[in-house]
């Protein structure tokens, strides 16, 4: 696989360097656990679409180990991929009383009911009606379900991915328990959640007056703002921050591990 994977580079001298390269190393293990071999994401996935988007996330991966601060450069593009994923991920939990994978069901206003919504949440929000139109004109629940899905696991992939390269550049919590990275990806799902309930005209779950809602929405949303800050722990500044406001912590839910969470 590591081979395989050295090739998809075509300058000799990278190839040379990065074959004994730790970080990459690292990221080409990542790959393979998160992605390549992981049959319950990739499944539905042709080999080529597999093969190329394990090609994207090391060329991503090797240009941030190359860039002047790998560590900030890997926080920006965590930010940006965690942010797709999170975007998605409210849109495909389930509803109760079906399990709930993710552990966030019942938290930070997150309740599976987006999942049923996806063809009204596109006629009311104006980043996905450009996404879904990509897809023609026939957009039906099946259609939009599938690249829902499609797309979350996708972005799962390239965040995990990248919150796994925060240990190799010592940018994690050794205390996994006290993490900032799942805390961080919990707000954003709640931002969106509430966002997507606020445009289709729905109660928030967050608060019943829904002027607060959207501020608490908006307070979870700052999780970027730490997180793109040069703080060591954005969790411990963010808990800081906010400590005298009345807000769920996104970190006492409990912690997710690196199973494939739907």
């Amino acid at each position: 696989m590591f081979g395989k994977i050295i090739n998809y580079f075509q300058d000799a001298s990278i190839k040379s360097r990065i074959k004994n390269d730790p970080g990459f190393q690292t990221a080409n293990e990542l790959v393979y656990v998160i992605w390549t071999s992981n049959k319950s994401m990739t499944q539905d996935f042709s080999k080529k679409f597999v093969s190329d988007t394990a090609q994207n996330i090391l060329n991503l991966c090797w240009k941030i180990l190359t860039s002047p601060n790998p560590l900030m450069a890997n926080r920006e593009q965590l930010c940006e991929f965690t942010n797709w994923c999170a975007w998605y991920q409210v849109l495909v939990i389930d509803p109760a009383p079906l399990p709930d994978q993710t552990g966030m069901r019942g938290h930070l206003g997150i309740t599976g009911e987006m999942k049923g919504k996806i063809l009204e949440i596109i006629k009311v929000n104006e980043d996905l009606q450009r996404e879904f139109h990509k897809l023609g004109a026939d957009v039906n629940y099946v259609t939009a379900w599938d690249y829902s899905l499609m797309r979350y696991r996708m972005f799962w992939a390239y965040s995990r991915v990248l919150s796994g390269m925060r240990y190799y550049l010592k940018d994690a919590n050794p205390n996994s328990e006290n993490d900032w990275y799942f805390p961080f990806f919990r707000s954003l799902c709640a931002y969106y959640e509430n966002t997507y309930r606020d445009e289709l005209g729905m109660p928030s779950v967050l608060d019943p007056d829904r002027e607060l809602a959207n501020k608490k929405a908006g307070w979870y949303l700052t999780y970027l703002n730490f997180v793109l800050s040069d703080k060591q722990y954005p969790d411990l500044e963010w808990e800081k921050f906010y400590s005298s406001f009345q807000i769920e912590n996104p970190k006492s839910i409990e912690q997710e591990n690196n199973s494939r969470k739907i």
